[in-house]
């Protein structure tokens, strides 16, 4: 389902706004508003992830999209590709992690509940990951850019790669999506210097 006239106008005005800053995303994340049925329309499941992703806009400026979780599935920790963004909890609960990499040691440095109305503000450095407590976790994403690539920490190996924006926050099954990866744990500055991403595709694959 495409977002609604007011929900699309919303978003072309805030697409127009010069140097979108992160509590001008926080503010309009919170003032956007779905109906249950529209909230129920937008959701695209993908139970074989830890999430299925709809996009409502996506523009050089402006990435806005709804993602419908997959309970007890986490994602695996991941940056936003240097975007800021903010995440608002529209359905449901989740257990919600914080990462810290200091000299190459990736650890958790904050876990705690959201639940609906809460809003994440993510930096361009945060580290974060995701874990529905329950079938009913949606969340609205906004981010200062389309999403042209991620990186994501594999803390079983462990390894850093770069992949892909439209892959999702895991490993992609087809590994043409990962663009560079190294073991151990590496921050995106040093695992993508020297990469450009401009002519690199960022959400023909769906779902994320």
């Amino acid at each position: 389902m495409e977002p609604g006239a007011p929900q699309l106008r919303a978003f072309q005005l805030l697409a127009a706004q010069p140097n979108l800053d992160l509590p001008t995303l926080v503010k309009a994340s919170q003032a956007i508003e779905f109906t249950r049925e529209a909230l129920a329309s937008m959701g695209l499941a993908d139970p074989m992830h830890p999430y299925g992703r709809r996009i409502l806009m996506d523009s050089p400026v402006l990435e806005v999209m709804v993602a419908t979780w997959t309970d007890d599935m986490p994602c695996i920790p991941h940056d936003h590709g240097g975007a800021i963004g903010a995440v608002r909890v529209l359905s449901g609960s989740a257990e919600h992690r914080i990462w810290t990499l200091n000299d190459g040691k990736l650890s958790v440095s904050r876990t705690h509940t959201i639940s609906q109305g809460d809003i994440l503000s993510c930096g361009p450095h945060m580290i974060h990951s995701m874990c529905a407590t329950d079938d009913q976790f949606m969340t609205l994403h906004m981010y200062t850019r389309a999403i042209d690539h991620m990186v994501i920490y594999d803390v079983n190996q462990p390894e850093t790669m770069v992949i892909n924006g439209g892959c999702g926050a895991w490993i992609p099954e087809n590994k043409d999506q990962i663009y560079r990866r190294k073991k151990g744990f590496h921050s995106r500055k040093a695992i993508t210097h020297g990469m450009s991403f401009s002519s690199q595709p960022t959400h023909g694959q769906q779902p994320l």
